[in-house]
């Protein structure tokens, strides 16, 4: 039962607080991301686990154990740096097994796991290579060798690809997947990369200036955000959100234009009584026309992008910027456009707490049913 959970836990630096009241759990064997941008403290999180950083204030458990005063080298965790951290006089053999002697592990076993690590992640050939004559990528694979060997029952990653080329890091991100899927260990892996998140994690906790803003599936991060935050930190471009918003009697004033609500939606906000209303929508969910359709409202074209599959429209609605994902570009700088909201796929959020108000039923049912099918295609 490699599991790790988080009771009211606090870091400080002094009076800075890193990490605030941070309570959640890690289950066994999955491969858990922590996301967020630079300096939230997902990287204090991940050393706080391996023993590195002290907790300040709460409770720390490992395997349902407290582990707060329990020293780095008897939580049976393997962590690979985003720097990789090799001995540059060792050569690639002596890298990998080095930890293995340091503990003793008789000859014949350090042999046994050495060739199973260099078999998956095909090494062989550099045994005798020093890390200054390998590519960044075998360097890093190296670094995975040296942890995977060690048979630690949870493996810690640190922003461990961020220094690859694209091609590369898809390839080392399908060989951390395989590793996990034959080894099963506890895998929390660091990165401020959202489509790094989205393809390798089994779940994502989403951080914020030392706070968990969400812990989920990939699916329902990008789906059913929980707050505005969330929003617009997952997706590439972001969601659209529309402050100047408000709700009267069906009705949703969107600066000076109007749109009517769908029943479903009428209902559920109504029941909630809310009328000052924060609106999200991905680009994906924005159809644009020449001409006005029913529901739709008034933009005006800013720019395009060539994304090379698709384009990203971006427009002022009333004031507002927006962007709309379009299959081919039509359409001119400044002209005048017709936005038209698809309803299933709309967020509102609380304009005071910034929280996702939730979803009437018939939605919530099309998303679960969505996640489904993309999940058992």
């Amino acid at each position: 039962m490699a599991n790790i959970r988080f009771e009211n836990v606090r870091k400080l630096y002094g009076d800075h607080v890193i990490i605030d009241n941070l309570n959640f759990e890690i289950h066994s064997g999955e491969r858990l991301v922590l996301l967020g941008p630079s300096g939230c403290g997902k990287s204090t999180i991940l050393r706080m686990i391996a023993g590195l950083e002290n907790v300040t204030e709460g409770h720390l458990y490992m395997r349902n154990e407290r582990v707060n005063d329990i020293p780095p080298g008897k939580r049976n965790v393997g962590m690979v740096f985003q720097n990789y951290a090799l001995y540059p006089h060792m050569t690639v053999k002596e890298n990998i097994t080095y930890g293995l002697k340091v503990k003793k592990v008789p000859t014949n076993e350090i042999e046994k796991r050495l060739d199973a690590a260099a078999d998956f992640l095909q090494l062989k050939p550099y045994y005798d290579r020093k890390p200054s004559e390998l590519s960044g990528g075998q360097r890093q694979r190296v670094a995975l060798a040296r942890s995977t060997v060690k048979n630690s029952d949870y493996f810690l990653l640190d922003e461990p690809l961020s220094n690859l080329d694209a091609q590369l890091r898809i390839s080392a991100r399908t060989a951390l997947m395989d590793i996990h899927n034959q080894y099963k260990q506890t895998m929390v892996y660091v990165t401020h990369d959202q489509i790094e998140a989205m393809t390798f994690g089994t779940r994502i906790a989403l951080l914020n200036k030392g706070v968990l803003q969400m812990l989920d599936t990939p699916e329902n991060v990008y789906h059913r955000p929980a707050n505005i935050f969330t929003a617009k930190f997952i997706g590439n471009p972001p969601a659209n959100i529309l402050e100047n918003v408000e709700y009267t009697n069906g009705i949703l004033q969107i600066g000076k234009q109007s749109i009517q609500l769908s029943d479903y939606w009428k209902n559920y906000v109504e029941k909630r009584d809310r009328n000052q209303l924060v609106l999200g929508i991905r680009p994906e969910h924005l159809q644009l026309s020449k001409t006005p359709i029913e529901g739709s409202i008034r933009a005006k074209v800013k720019h395009s992008e060539n994304q090379g599959s698709n384009f990203a429209i971006h427009l002022d609605v009333e004031g507002v910027n927006a962007i709309a994902i379009e299959a081919s570009n039509v359409f001119k700088d400044g002209e005048e456009v017709f936005v038209n909201i698809t309803m299933d796929q709309i967020h509102f959020f609380d304009k005071e707490t910034e929280n996702n108000i939730g979803y009437p039923e018939n939605i919530i049912l099309k998303k679960s049913q969505l996640s489904n099918r993309r999940t058992n295609p």
